[in-house]
């Protein structure tokens, strides 16, 4: 898989899962804070603020830029030198492209659709009571990916 071969020249992200249904190709990605060099951070536009992000966020934001840069560029064929973000902190996305994007702790999720049927994308993702929230989340997730909830999630 080409995704993975050009992620892993980033050692400090590592693909978890990669998956498509409906039109839409999601992708985890597990990064470390300790493992990440900085030189990485110049490899993709840095927004205004950059320089106040504490070490831990510019950590998250490279993970996320640079596994995007990779997965438009394999997809979809777009390069970039980074998706920046709207006033509002949402990404602009390129051309004919949608998405969303959300991090946790140490993982990036990320959803991308070139299906022009589709009218958004939307993820966000927080830890829950797992036991009293996993029957209301199997309503919204694909089937397939509810095994993430009930233990190989970690």
């Amino acid at each position: 898989m080409i995704f993975v071969n050009n992620l892993n020249n980033y050692p400090f992200l590592n693909l978890i899962d990669h998956s498509q249904d409906g039109g839409i190709r999601r992708f985890i990605i597990k990064f470390s804070e300790e493992k990440c060099d900085p030189k990485y951070f110049d490899q993709f536009i840095k927004p205004d603020n950059w320089e106040r992000f504490a070490s831990r966020r510019k950590v998250e934001y490279a993970a996320t830029r640079l596994s995007l840069m990779v997965a438009l560029k394999e997809h979809y064929g777009v390069e970039v030198d980074g998706v920046i973000n709207d006033e509002d902190r949402s990404p602009i996305w390129p051309e004919g492209i949608m998405g969303s994007i959300s991090h946790s702790k140490d993982h990036v999720f990320i959803a991308l659709s070139d299906n022009k049927k589709l009218a958004g994308i939307g993820i966000d993702i927080e830890r829950l009571d797992r036991a009293r929230q996993l029957s209301r989340i199997t309503l919204v997730l694909f089937p397939k990916r509810v095994g993430l909830l009930q233990g190989t999630w970690p």
